[in-house]
């Protein structure tokens, strides 16, 4: 139920301006669940609620989590998103979504990287992933995360460092090697993240192109699709790449023969 009234107020958009101050108020709620709701809906407008950046900083030091959403793990029904159920989370996402507002917190939001909680960690990577140059400062640190314990945390942090320096048209040497490590991890979800990451920092990484095309063989289907996506952003020199990227037209799945 709650996570169908914030799909309301994603679907309201800035329509839903003047019901903000009510949301704002439930994020002092009481009940763990509700102050994550009322972040998220923050969140799903978007930029019009900026200005309410300032009541949401208070959820990163929450220290509750919704212990009522631990006994779905073992029902058939779907876990909810950690933003709707550990307050640090809701309160990374929604600055992120914020807008330059919400950024003027990113220090707020690393500090999180720190965290016990993998998925806070996680959030909080994702957050900064989002928050383009007010995170600029913090890459070093997620080039740190990307060695946490938790696959999900690293992988987050890799394609968040991807996105910042996208976004910052700088990227090391030391950097490209780091991520070309994750392209021979035996965990899909970190090789994907690899990639992702390369594609996202273009010409950049063609330093590791080789890397990059033994991918193409990747057993597993998500990692086959992504480096497909990353040459496309190779430039003029992922051109060069076609006649690889053709012998994925006999790949045995569909979505990846489509893709190529």
């Amino acid at each position: 139920v709650r996570c169908a009234a914030v799909g309301v107020f994603e679907s309201l958009g800035d329509d839903a301006e003047p019901f903000l101050a009510d949301v704002v108020a439930l994020l002092r709620s009481e009940v763990v669940a509700t102050r994550c709701a009322a972040a998220s809906a923050l969140a799903a407008v978007g930029e019009v609620a900026g200005s309410h950046s300032r009541a949401v900083v208070g959820l990163l030091s929450d220290q509750e989590t919704d212990e009522d959403s631990s006994h779905w793990v073992a029902c058939l029904v779907a876990k909810p998103p950690a933003a709707m159920r550990v307050p640090k989370c809701a309160a990374a996402a929604a600055l992120a979504a914020l807008g330059s507002l919400g950024q003027e917190y990113a220090d707020g939001v690393a500090m999180l990287l720190q965290d016990a909680n993998s998925e806070v960690r996680r959030c909080a990577a994702e957050a900064l992933g989002k928050m383009g140059m007010a995170a600029a400062r913090f890459q070093h640190d997620l080039l740190h995360l990307c060695r946490d314990e938790s696959v999900s945390v690293a992988s987050a942090a890799i394609f968040a460092f991807g996105r910042i320096s996208a976004v910052v048209g700088d990227t090391t040497r030391s950097s490209l090697d780091l991520i070309a490590k994750q392209l021979k991890s035996k965990h899909a979800t970190l090789r994907e993240a690899g990639v992702q990451a390369f594609g996202l920092l273009g010409e950049a990484s063609f330093v590791h192109v080789d890397d990059l095309v033994g991918g193409l063989k990747d057993p597993c289907t998500r990692v086959r699709l992504a480096v497909i996506g990353a040459i496309l952003c190779l430039g003029p020199r992922g051109q060069l790449l076609a006649s690889e990227v053709a012998r994925l037209l006999q790949d045995k799945d569909s979505g990846v023969r489509i893709a190529a």
